[in-house]
């Protein structure tokens, strides 16, 4: 029935989305390159879905263009996708309005990121520090007092209230080292 007439399907094309997709579709038939698209469609009584297009474009003799594939409704994973986004894009807004100096790093001492609102409170450049490890950032005795609360965050899954102290370009500060053992995330190594 779509063979014969098409004008079904793309009726119920987003209409934000139509010119995109007829735009990939006469690319692919141009082409004969595979077609694959996400793509929204919005049914008479207002429902919106996504969709997810596959296939394979085959030229017939006659000039016309048969398609094989398949087209699945992928709404679910879209929603799931958004709802994964916001959540990251609020954690790293609260993130972001923390004003305190944060870092994470392995069991052995090195950096693996860190949060620097007040990059003038870090002891070395920011961008030196990934990958390196805090004996090598770090005065003695402060990578002194970080290892110990290292150590008894290891054993009780947190450390707090080590103190120590920085001679900074700006001048002398003290710091207070609160160290917490990351939750495990599903899927991560946790070396």
């Amino acid at each position: 029935e779509i063979a014969e007439d098409a004008s079904k399907v793309f009726a119920i094309l987003h209409p934000d989305d139509n010119d995109m997709i007829v735009a990939s579709i006469q690319e692919s038939a141009a082409t004969q390159q595979p077609w694959r698209l996400e793509y929204r469609v919005r049914f008479p009584d207002g429902t919106v879905r996504w969709l997810f297009g596959n296939a394979n474009p085959e030229r017939r003799a006659d000039g016309t263009v048969l398609w094989h594939g398949f087209i699945a409704d992928i709404t679910e994973q879209r929603a799931a996708q958004d709802q994964i986004r916001k959540t990251r894009d609020r954690l790293a807004a609260t993130l972001q309005a923390l004003p305190d100096l944060m870092f994470e790093f392995d069991s052995g001492g090195h950096y693996l990121d860190f949060h620097a609102p007040q990059p003038e409170l870090l002891f070395n450049d920011g961008k030196a520090l990934v990958g390196r490890s805090v004996d090598e950032m770090l005065p003695a005795d402060a990578a002194a007092v970080f290892h110990a609360a290292l150590a008894a965050a290891e054993a009780n899954g947190v450390a707090l209230g080590a103190i120590y102290r920085l001679a900074l370009p700006r001048g002398e500060h003290w710091f207070e080292l609160s160290v917490a053992r990351r939750a495990a995330v599903p899927g991560e190594d946790t070396n």
